[in-house]
């Protein structure tokens, strides 16, 4: 069958239209006879062959988000593009009948991070929980490449220089068009969420091991085959999320990039409980370097620290509550406790100012910012030595130390 198919395919890359239009038809021979003539030739021997009947109308490919229509057309399509970009007719054709010999492909869960530039870091980057961090260019599916390098142009959208990506074994998934609610071929709720929450631990880790003042914002989130995978369609399920963006371009340096995987690996290492308490201050610290007006950074810098610094707790006096932990976690001697403790209440207090005023000096910015680092260090202390503490009591009257297993 590869012989027969190897010059049609060879004929067809080098000369057919690459911006061959979809005819809709009933049949998948409607379809190719309005195409190009050696699209078309193609086609009709792809359609021929009973070892790629799966591919013909009728049948349904599955992501484990999404699932879309087969066709013979864009099985042609997948097989020119695929010759084109590998500038090889055989490794499309292996890659074709490999897909059709496995029981598992494997496919990327993928999100973009906004106005983010890393120079001089060897990637794909790999961080202890199996997130990748990558240029957009090398995302490993050719048409998800494309889209995120021009989507930076002409549009009102942040610019998408790198990428989060999570690799997957899932079940070859195609076969007969099924009813709706038969999610036989679909990851579970758990499963999906387990995968986003890998992603977005990478991007909260990337704004903590960064500069406070710009966060680390992943923007919506898609799962794609791996670019050896024939796949029905270039259409793929977003699954958008809260869009941020920060202040200005992020341009992180590789030890910044090295000391995020080593958070991200304290955090996979905590227990669930644990990680989700701490996860609620490093969004609204992450938050706080987002491209928004200075009341809700305060806001958000407001909450970061209750979140850090309290837990049942809650009476009269909480910003001198707030600012004594803040000079007990991340202070050195009495001096430099002394001055964290007065930076923090003064950030505490503009920010509790703020949320009744709803206004804030632009000039005040400096000591937001101030507590914000201070914030940032207590977080990363935080993750190194267990997540956030079980017992204020003790902190408070013995000082900060690595968490009791």
């Amino acid at each position: 069958m590869k012989a027969q198919l190897l010059p049609l395919l060879q004929a067809a890359a080098k000369n057919a239209d690459a911006h061959s239009m979809l005819w809709m038809g009933v049949t998948d021979e409607e379809e190719l006879s309005k195409s190009d003539p050696y699209f078309s030739a193609l086609g009709l021997a792809l359609l021929g062959a009973e070892e790629l009947a799966i591919f013909r109308k009728g049948n349904v490919q599955y992501l484990p988000n999404s699932s879309s229509s087969t066709s013979i057309w864009h099985l042609t399509k997948w097989m020119i593009e695929r010759t084109r970009f590998c500038r090889s007719a055989e490794t499309a054709l292996d890659d074709l009948f490999a897909y059709l010999a496995n029981p598992e492909m494997v496919v990327h869960h993928v999100q973009p991070i906004a106005q983010v530039e890393v120079a001089g870091l060897d990637e794909p980057y790999e961080f202890p929980n199996g997130v990748m961090l990558r240029h957009s260019g090398g995302v490993p599916n050719a048409t998800l490449a494309f889209q995120l390098t021009r989507w930076s142009y002409g549009v009102p959208a942040p610019r998408y220089h790198f990428a989060l990506t999570k690799e997957h074994l899932y079940p070859v998934p195609i076969g007969k068009a099924r009813l709706e609610g038969d999610r036989e071929f679909f990851w579970s709720w758990e499963e999906l969420q387990s995968s986003s929450q890998q992603l977005e631990d990478v991007a909260l880790c990337l704004g903590l091991a960064s500069d406070v003042k710009e966060g680390v914002f992943g923007g919506p989130k898609t799962i794609v085959p791996d670019t050896r995978i024939p796949f029905a369609t270039d259409w793929g399920a977003w699954d958008l999320e809260r869009l941020a963006a920060p202040n200005f371009m992020v341009s992180l340096a590789p030890v910044e990039v090295h000391n995020a995987a080593r958070l991200a690996g304290y955090l996979d290492c905590l227990e669930p409980t644990d990680a989700d308490r701490i996860r609620v201050p490093l969004r609204h610290l992450n938050l706080f370097g987002a491209r928004l007006p200075l009341v809700e950074k305060a806001i958000h810098l407001r909450v970061a620290l209750e979140t850090s610094f309290l837990s049942k707790d809650n009476g009269p006096g909480l910003a001198d509550r707030i600012a004594l932990r803040a000079a007990i976690v991340t202070g050195s001697n009495l001096e430099e406790r002394r001055e964290i403790k007065q930076a923090v209440k003064k950030a505490y207090d503009l920010a509790s100012g703020a949320v009744h005023k709803g206004s804030l000096k632009e000039t005040e910015s400096p000591r937001l910012t101030a507590a914000a680092e201070i914030c940032q260090k207590a977080l990363q202390l935080f993750l190194v030595y267990g997540g956030l503490p079980n017992d204020w009591f003790e902190i408070d009257t013995e000082g900060f130390r690595e968490r009791k297993a």
